[in-house]
């Protein structure tokens, strides 16, 4: 227990450094998107990673930015491995006149770091880097193996990740669990911990004949791209966001009796749910708490993210636009296959009388989960308790996508979340932050994680 309470002295009294550490790490531009930075910042994670005596290589598959994996080896005999996935990159910091400071001039406001990249994924990159750091100096030796897989592209959808999986998924598919790049706690104040994330197909829809733009008068003889794509669209999904695409929901696998009573015990209000998020209206009975979160989680989505042709500008053209286009993502549940949704899209447009409409597959991720019940999971949800002497808001599913599929689920390791993000860090947005309480707080957490496998 001495040792304990020395690290977390230790922790306490490093907090300048550390935050000197932190604006280094954010001050650095690492924009994939524009490829700003792509070469520099992954030299700062790799040197952090040397000095802590990680074995480290550097990897890239294709023309992709430097995707870093290390290793710490613990001296201890049947010590678990633990596998930890974070990533460098950081999305474009525009509008940049919606900063209060420049997105890569660090400042604490208030308590609170603002930077961007600094809440997705700097500061969770970072503080566990010095949490092993603080362990080495309080303790010596790790209590487990630590691998560690940290890429650049994760921003963009994370294109390269599958081939490297496949080609060097055996350097840590024998990992006991996996701490994922995300993490932080509710409006509560509680921990949060998704057993995992969907699956999610990224499309452009698109639609053009006739031979230019024409004048609207033709219309009532021509028939019209924007009309068509439109009708197409409405096949796809009722006024209820039930999805009905031909087969959708064949391969979607019914909730365990483990999971049916998490949703039964969650402490959730819809109502206030919704309020939080900014929802007006919803697709599912507001005071039917499990309906709701069922549909949540396993309801699976065709949503369209944008559509656009013609003219849209100020003023007045009367025409028949030529082209129309439409962006569209459907979220998988558990069970469904990106490449099986895309055929059955395809089979259903046909069959509805759309062979016309082109579907082009622009991002692609395979859902993933882990079961309540995994001895690591158990263990994690003990340890969050503890650590912030409150309850844990456990989440069948993240509402959202990543590569957790490659890196985790196709290999059977169970997936944790450890984190300094809360609901107001704004990532992906102007002024993105994170409150240093929740930096220290997640630090606390890491450590305690590796202080239960002493």
């Amino acid at each position: 227990m001495k040792k304990e309470k020395d690290l977390r002295q230790y922790l306490s009294q490093q907090q300048e450094k550390f935050l000197e550490e932190l604006t280094l790490f954010c001050q650095q531009p690492s924009i994939a998107a524009s490829g700003e930075g792509m070469e520099k910042m992954p030299l700062l994670v790799q040197d952090y990673l040397k000095g802590l005596g990680a074995e480290v290589e550097v990897y890239r598959v294709a023309d992709s930015y430097p995707i870093i994996f290390a290793e710490l080896k613990s001296p201890r005999p049947k010590a678990p491995t633990l596998f930890i996935y974070n990533h460098y990159d950081v999305q474009p910091p525009d509008p940049l006149e919606a900063w209060t400071t420049p997105p890569f001039a660090p400042e604490v406001r208030h308590g609170h770091f603002y930077a961007r990249g600094v809440g997705d994924n700097k500061g969770n990159l970072l503080s566990r880097l010095q949490v092993i750091g603080a362990w080495q100096k309080v303790h010596g030796e790790l209590p487990l193996n630590i691998k560690w897989v940290i890429e650049g592209e994760e921003e963009i959808g994370s294109p390269h990740l599958q081939e490297f999986a496949e080609k060097y998924g055996y350097l840590w598919q024998d990992s006991d669990f996996c701490l994922w790049e995300t993490g932080g706690v509710n409006e509560k104040g509680e921990p949060i911990l998704n057993l995992g994330m969907k699956g999610i197909v990224y499309l452009e829809l698109s639609c053009h004949f006739n031979n230019y733009d024409l004048h609207s008068g033709l219309a009532a003889i021509a028939d019209s791209p924007v009309w068509r794509l439109i009708q197409a669209l409405n096949t796809l999904r009722d006024e209820k966001g039930q999805v009905l695409i031909r087969d959708f929901y064949e391969h979607r696998q019914p909730l365990r009796e483990s999971e049916e009573e998490m949703l039964r015990q969650k402490d959730f209000d819809p109502a206030s749910f919704m309020a939080s998020k900014g929802i007006q209206r919803a697709l599912v009975d507001p005071q039917d708490k499990v309906g709701f979160l069922k549909q949540m989680y396993l309801g699976g989505t065709v949503n369209i993210c944008g559509i656009w042709g013609g003219f849209t500008q100020k003023g007045v053209k009367t025409i028949v636009p030529s082209q129309v286009r439409a962006k569209i993502d459907l979220r998988l549940v558990r069970g469904q296959k990106t490449d099986d949704i895309v055929q059955k899209l395809r089979r259903h447009l046909d069959s509805e009388g759309f062979s016309d409409i082109e579907i082009k597959l622009l991002a692609s991720q395979e859902g993933g989960q882990s079961d309540i019940t995994d001895f690591y999971i158990q263990e994690t949800i003990k340890i969050l308790r503890q650590t912030y002497q409150k309850e844990v808001d456990l989440n069948l599913t993240n509402l959202g996508s990543g590569p957790i599929y490659f890196l985790a689920s196709q290999f059977n390791i169970p997936v944790i979340q450890i984190g300094c993000g809360y609901p107001g860090s704004q990532i992906h947005a102007p002024d993105e932050n994170v409150r240093l309480t929740d930096y220290w707080q997640a630090q606390r957490a890491f450590a305690a994680l590796l202080e239960n496998w002493l």
